[in-house]
């Protein structure tokens, strides 16, 4: 089987665990890729929802068990955790296995420029308005992902591929570009004053 050869590749937000996680894609995507360094950038286990719902089908375990066998294979894997992975937060410096668990991370580029790697839940204290605004924003978000499921059932039914009409909601909304803004700066300004 042919595989593809990345350098590098980062993913965050496979929420594993939770319904609306979609662990065959990914999985299908590590089966034919060849990685050199992978980031997991948060929330890889949703372990929010499982306090909620223990939801752990057999798709989820084999994604699992596929990364953490990814070292084995030659894959330098690190792991940032976020706030749905929050527990992990604390063996910041620490290796599960063969995989390094860090809270923020330097990545090197090919051409040396230095890149700031963590998930952002950093800043949810500094772009939020307060808890009761991340309370709503989370019931909206379910929601998003409660239409998602039920508009892909109707897509696959009807024999068209997946499409998330979840994302396509949220990049309409004034509100979610003006929050990824508030995000992007606060990433921005801590990455200046990080001494590489």
């Amino acid at each position: 089987m042919s595989k593809t050869h990345y350098k590098t590749v980062w993913l965050s937000d496979i929420h594993l665990g939770c319904k609306d996680c979609k662990a065959e894609y990914l999985l299908d995507f590590l089966i034919h890729s060849q990685i050199e360094t992978l980031y997991l950038v948060g929330d890889i286990v949703d372990m929010w929802a499982m306090s909620k719902q223990f939801r752990w089908p057999k798709a989820h375990n084999n994604l699992f068990h596929k990364l953490l066998s990814l070292p084995s294979e030659g894959t330098r894997v690190i792991y940032l955790p976020g706030n749905h992975d929050e527990p992990l937060q604390k063996y910041d410096g620490m290796n599960f296995g063969d995989i390094e668990i860090h809270r923020s991370y330097t990545h090197i580029t090919a051409q040396g420029k230095k890149l700031l790697v963590l998930h952002g839940d950093q800043f949810d204290q500094q772009v939020c308005f307060g808890p009761v605004h991340s309370w709503v924003g989370d019931l909206l978000y379910d929601f998003l992902l409660f239409l998602n499921r039920w508009y892909n059932w109707a897509r696959v039914k009807s024999g068209q591929p997946y499409w998330s009409l979840a994302s396509y909601i949220k990049g309409k909304l004034k509100g979610a570009g003006k929050a990824i803004a508030r995000y992007r700066k606060a990433c921005c300004d801590t990455a200046k004053k990080t001494r590489f």
